[in-house]
């Protein structure tokens, strides 16, 4: 019978961190990283709360517009397409030779 892999995840209930960890080396005490650079690790929970929502906003400002032009986008492409079919004896479809099944489909 295979022996079961240890699980890496610590779980802490109810802990109290000795007196010589402070507040900003709780989170190494706490999840066992160190990892966390001594920059960060030395912020306040309140200073750290004020950079996270500083680079969310940042992510943000340079993710969003990208998506939504490219919902806009996707949305007048969808609508062209349709548009293009029915326009009557010369719609697309029509001129490009394809059956409704391939006009479907692609």
């Amino acid at each position: 019978m295979a022996e079961k892999a240890s699980n890496p995840v610590r779980y802490v209930d109810n802990v109290t961190p000795p007196q010589e960890l402070a507040d900003t080396k709780l989170d190494r005490f706490i999840t066992g990283r160190s990892d966390i650079p001594d920059s960060i690790a030395s912020l306040s929970p309140e200073e750290r709360r004020i950079a996270e929502k500083k680079l969310v906003r940042r992510i943000d400002f340079r993710l969003l517009p990208m998506l939504v032009m490219m919902y806009v986008m996707n949305y007048l492409d969808r609508n062209n397409i349709a548009a293009a079919r029915v326009t009557g004896k010369k719609g697309l479809q029509k001129d490009l030779g394809m059956t409704d099944t391939q006009y479907q489909v692609g």
